[in-house]
């Protein structure tokens, strides 16, 4: 699995079992598929943008809810930010 730019700070396993997702200091969350190793779609990142190194963009934790449907992420920026994973999958594999 290659795509990050910067050191993994988290993954988290997917309800289906074949998917993971990640976080990354680059700033970014990306969803693979484990059978492959293929990220699918784009990364996902904060609209805010950032300096992509390990400062305020970074993404030190990732958690997902127990309805398996949010990923709870927080980083350098000191926000947590609520991901709706079926919203940003179909938004990255456009």
């Amino acid at each position: 699995m290659q795509g990050h730019t910067g050191g993994v700070s988290g993954a988290v396993h997917l309800r289906d079992r074949g998917r993971i997702i990640t976080s990354s200091f680059d700033g970014s969350l990306r969803i693979w598929n484990l059978e492959s190793g293929v990220q699918i779609g784009n990364d996902w990142r904060d609209d805010e943008g950032g300096d992509g190194g390990d400062g305020e963009d970074a993404v030190w934790r990732i958690a997902l809810s127990p309805d398996g449907k949010t990923i709870a992420s927080g980083g350098g920026s000191g926000k947590v930010r609520l991901w709706d994973i079926m919203h940003q999958y179909r938004e990255s594999c456009r």
